[in-house]
């Protein structure tokens, strides 16, 4: 009997023994580790999610930023619009260009009815092009003595504009862009790039503007047959 009990007590110290062995091991298994990974893929998510969110709400940012950005600019543009292509003049054309610095010894028409402004420069490949036919046209509104060419030069200086014109015999007055821009009935420099034309009244109320190719075939139609049926309105 008493060697029964001694062998129970030892069993039972073994039991106690085994089971924090156990334990630990069963931490050690596959499932544990599984867990541990889910864990820490869990944790890996949520920083992920935090950079997602960052990232999101700097792109947002952005957008709004240049929506701005572009509705200013869209602002900007609609006032130089509004500035140059529905403003009143301001004074007589003639009055105007007599004020003004010219490239060659050419000088307008100051008594003129109309004006045709020629946006062009020394520079301007397309501008090559239309020169011959800007001269013809020229030679028959100094004819009529009611319309007038100005050369409105884009050319870093009028030396260049200058020589180009003298080359090609091109008679009419040219000025400096800058100082066009400020002409009754001028248009904006970026509304109307060369070769761009416009033709204006001696009063500076603009009667037609766009490419010269297009402008420059309707001049007659823009100002002489205009005078001519002036005094019929009458």
């Amino acid at each position: 009997m008493k060697h029964t009990i001694v062998t129970l007590s030892l069993l039972l110290g073994l039991c106690t023994w085994a089971l924090p062995v156990a334990e630990a091991q069963n931490d050690n298994t596959p499932a544990a580790s599984s867990r541990s990974k889910k864990e820490k893929k869990k944790k890996m998510t949520a920083k992920e999610k935090r950079e997602a969110a960052k990232e999101k709400k700097a792109a947002a940012k952005a957008e709004k930023a240049a929506a701005k950005a572009k509705k200013l600019a869209e602002k900007k543009a609609a006032a130089i619009q509004r500035a140059f292509e529905a403003a009143e003049p301001t004074s007589a054309i003639g009055k105007f260009l007599k004020e003004q610095k010219y490239a060659t010894d050419a000088r307008p028409n100051l008594e003129a009815e109309y004006y045709v402004i020629f946006r062009s420069s020394s520079t301007c490949k397309h501008c090559h092009k239309l020169l011959p036919d800007v001269i013809t046209a020229h030679a028959e509104m100094l004819a009529s003595k009611k319309v007038d060419i100005i050369f409105d030069s884009y050319d870093g200086d009028l030396s260049a504009t200058k020589e180009y014109l003298e080359k090609n015999g091109a008679s009419f007055a040219a000025v400096h862009n800058p100082a066009m821009q400020k002409m009754p009935g001028a248009l904006h420099q970026y509304l109307l790039l060369p070769p761009g034309m416009y033709i204006v009244t001696a009063e500076g109320q603009r009667v037609a503007h766009g490419h010269a190719s297009q402008v420059l075939p309707d001049w007659k139609k823009h100002t002489l047959d205009k005078a001519a049926e002036a005094p019929a309105a009458e």
